[in-house]
């Protein structure tokens, strides 16, 4: 039951109207993101969730974006996941 409580939230640095969906570095407590939908009519936050949750394994209704919607600059929260298991999945390294 402790698992379904855990929870991360990420700073996310994005890129819109990218040629490729990456993770592009992690730098300052902020993940870098290049989507290629263009940032018009929320298609590039669409897209994002959509990336992450396949990158992270999970269902995209595990993951909304708090803050940030109309900004480059995103605070995402993802449910069901800790941290570590975050950074693991996106082969993270904190402190780099």
């Amino acid at each position: 039951m402790s698992g379904m409580s855990e929870s991360c939230h990420l700073k996310i640095r994005l890129s819109p109207s990218a040629k490729t969906n990456a993770v592009t570095g992690f730098r300052s407590n902020t993940l870098y993101v290049k989507i290629k939908a263009p940032p018009v009519e929320g298609r590039a936050n669409s897209e994002l969730v959509s990336f992450l949750a396949g990158e992270l394994g999970i269902k995209q209704g595990d993951i909304t974006i708090t803050h940030g919607l109309t900004s480059k600059n995103k605070l995402v929260s993802i449910f069901g996941m800790s941290t570590e298991a975050v950074y693991s999945r996106l082969n993270i390294k904190p402190g780099e």
